[in-house]
C-alpha cells in the first residue's frame, strides 16, 4: 500500500501479478507479492499448500478465497535498496507469473482455455475473412498460406474451447465428489 518508495518497475510487475492473482482467486488484494502474511488458527489448518517458491503466495490467496477466509490487508513500509534482491526482477517476476497461469489453467480451466481458444479463432476467422475478400475482390487468387493459417487457427481455437469446458465439467464433478 506503501507505493511511494516501491520503484516503477516494480510496481508494474506487482499489478500484472495482482491482476492474474486476482484473477486465479476471484479477490481482490492489493500488494500480492509482499510475503508478509500472519494467518488464524483456522487459516494455518485449512489452507493447504503445494506450491514451492514465489508463487505460494497467489496460491496462499486463492486458497484462502477459496475456502472462505476472511483477507484484511494491513499497511506496511516497503523499503527498497539498490542490492535487496539476489534475484533478476524480470526473470523472478515472469517465474511466478508462469507459475501462476498455470495455476489458473488447473483451477479456472474455462477461462483459461476458453481467452485462448477464442483469441485463435478470432483470429483465424479474421484471416479467414481477407483470404475470401482477396480472392473475390481482389486478385482472384487463393492465398493458400493464409488459408491454411485461418484453418489451423479456428481448429486450435475450437478444440482449446472444448478442452476448456470439459476440463471444468471435470472439476466440478471432482469438486461435488469431495
Amino acid at each position: 500500500m506503501d507505493k511511494e518508495n516501491i520503484p516503477r518497475y516494480r510496481r508494474a510487475g506487482q499489478k500484472i501479478l495482482s491482476y492474474f492473482t486476482g484473477t486465479l482467486s476471484k479477490g481482490e488484494v492489493s500488494d500480492t507479492e509482499s510475503g508478509f502474511r500472519a494467518l488464524s488458527r483456522k487459516g494455518i489448518t485449512e489452507i493447504q499448500l503445494k506450491e514451492q517458491g514465489f508463487a505460494v503466495e497467489a496460491e496462499m490467496i486463492s486458497d484462502a478465497t477459496h475456502k472462505g477466509l476472511i483477507i484484511k490487508e494491513v499497511p506496511i513500509s516497503a523499503i527498497y535498496t539498490q542490492d535487496g534482491s539476489t534475484l533478476h526482477p524480470l526473470r523472478h517476476g515472469l517465474s511466478v507469473l508462469n507459475r501462476i497461469l498455470a495455476m489458473i489453467s488447473e483451477r479456472r480451466p474455462l477461462l483459461f482455455f476458453g481467452l485462448l481458444g477464442s483469441a485463435f479463432l478470432i483470429f483465424g476467422i479474421v484471416a479467414g475473412i481477407m483470404v475470401v475478400q482477396s480472392y473475390f475482390f481482389g486478385s482472384k487468387e487463393l492465398a493458400t498460406g493464409t488459408a491454411l493459417i485461418s484453418i489451423m487457427c479456428i481448429t486450435i481455437g475450437i478444440l482449446s474451447i472444448f478442452t476448456g469446458v470439459i476440463l471444468n465439467v471435470l472439476i466440478k464433478r471432482i469438486g461435488d465428489h469431495l
